[in-house]
């Protein structure tokens, strides 16, 4: 544990309520079902921490519950809060984690080391206070024990990123998280839920950078947010009509600390979403990776890892040549346009007198693409192929 170095095992003494009859999913440690493999020597993948420029920041992975609600949250199930044990000689918490309590533990937050030994400028201070942003001392609800959440106040020129969650109203050591200065910090925004409820004025969010993608900076810290006052809304689209093309596509986004498979997105159309590792059904080590699905099983499976063919590795310099086609920046397959006349008066033709006004009427109201066809634009114009796919 020492030199700076994290632990890669999963140990969590969670202590949850004995009055539970139920055994929730988090209650389970998920694992992946086969082992990491032996990765080749490189300059940081997999090496357990990595070196943002004078700060050293590690993945922890093994918690101690400090205080779980079992109602509200997502499918009313309530949510679990940790603190990070144990932290590797020299590195500090940044943050609590917390998650809900439907799912199986699956989590983790990153721990900082300064590394410049610059007294004169460190990156990580102590707090100089905390602020008691929110407890659960009023609610009504299933809970084991009452929960705390402390907003550390950092000092000029630093910024906090994580909350301290404790089971007692006393204020936390400050000596137990570090705020990191300004310069090395970017602007956040809401992740996934991850608690709350319809009659309390309090939601508990993941955090990810508002900039992402293979350029940007920010660096994800597994920590969360609370907020008073509600989430925002979501936002939604829809798309309708058909297209004579696409480009559909997986994308596994794996740990650079351990070479751990994290989450996969799985794209449709122009969107897609992304599953994290426990959501995935895995078949016969790494043969076959889909989203889970305890109803069905479909005999109609594409196997990835069975044929390939690396078209860029920016990253590899000239050992991966690109096809002339990746760089197409037009829409593939011909467009295609109806002559919506033409196509109201062949139906219209077997329609009797009054339903051919209500169906000239339909017919105009619908929007224009959906009587047209285009190409999609190739997977190098698109935005996910630099940023992060949404």
């Amino acid at each position: 544990m020492g030199n700076g170095q994290c632990s890669e095992s999963i140990s969590c003494p969670l202590n949850f309520c004995k009055k539970t009859k139920k055994p929730m999913p988090i209650q389970t440690m998920f694992k992946l079902p086969y082992p990491l493999p032996t990765w080749p020597p490189g300059e940081s993948f997999a090496r357990g921490t990595i070196d943002l420029g004078g700060i050293e920041v590690c993945e922890i992975s093994s918690f101690t519950k400090v205080w779980a609600t079992h109602e509200g949250g997502p499918d009313n199930l309530g949510a679990t809060f940790f603190e990070p044990s144990p932290i590797p000689d020299g590195f500090f918490m940044l943050g609590c984690y917390g998650q809900p309590n439907n799912a199986p533990l699956f989590g983790w937050v990153l721990a900082a080391k300064d590394v410049t030994n610059d007294p004169s400028g460190e990156i990580l201070k102590q707090p100089i206070d905390y602020t008691l942003y929110w407890s659960s001392e009023s609610l009504k609800i299933k809970q084991d024990g009452n929960g705390y959440i402390w907003l550390p106040t950092p000092p000029d020129g630093y910024k906090a990123i994580g909350h301290v969650v404790t089971s007692s109203p006393e204020k936390p050591s400050l000596n137990k998280i570090r705020c990191v200065r300004a310069d090395f910090t970017d602007v956040c925004e809401n992740d996934s839920w991850i608690w709350g409820q319809d009659n309390q004025n309090f939601d508990a969010y993941g955090l990810r950078p508002t900039s992402r993608g293979i350029q940007a900076l920010g660096v994800p810290t597994g920590t969360f947010i609370a907020q008073n006052g509600g989430g925002a809304s979501p936002s939604l689209s829809c798309k309708i009509g058909e297209h004579v093309g696409d480009w559909e596509h997986v994308t596994l986004r794996v740990s650079n600390f351990n070479g751990e498979l994290k989450s996969v997105y799985f794209s449709e159309h122009n969107g897609g979403r992304w599953v994290s590792a426990p959501e995935l059904e895995f078949q016969g080590g790494s043969d076959g990776i889909g989203i889970r699905n305890d109803t069905a099983k479909s005999k109609m499976v594409m196997n990835t890892g069975e044929r390939f063919l690396e078209v860029a590795a920016e990253y590899l310099g000239s050992e991966i040549v690109e096809p002339p086609w990746l760089n197409y920046a037009r829409e593939w397959g011909p467009k295609i346009e109806y002559d919506i006349e033409v196509e109201i008066k062949m139906v219209e033709k077997l329609l009797p007198g009054k339903l051919k006004k209500m169906f000239d009427k339909f017919i105009r109201s619908i929007p224009s693409e959906v009587l047209g066809e285009e190409g999609p634009t190739g997977p190098k114009m698109k935005n996910n192929w630099s940023g992060d796919e949404n």
